[in-house]
């Protein structure tokens, strides 16, 4: 869900304008921050490693 909200801005655009007033709270600057922190911390880019 994180990466999801994340990507949002990513999204097609007549979606976004259809919603908008659901999702433009989630794509403010202060939340984007917010999630890339969160996803930082639950996907720590230096601790990976493969499983088989």
């Amino acid at each position: 869900m994180l990466v999801a909200l994340f990507l949002l801005p990513s999204s097609e655009k007549a979606m976004l304008e259809k919603y908008k007033t659901v999702l433009s709270p989630w794509m403010e600057s202060d939340t984007r921050e917010s999630l890339e922190k969160s996803i930082k911390y639950h996907f720590p880019d230096n601790n990976w490693r493969l499983i088989n």
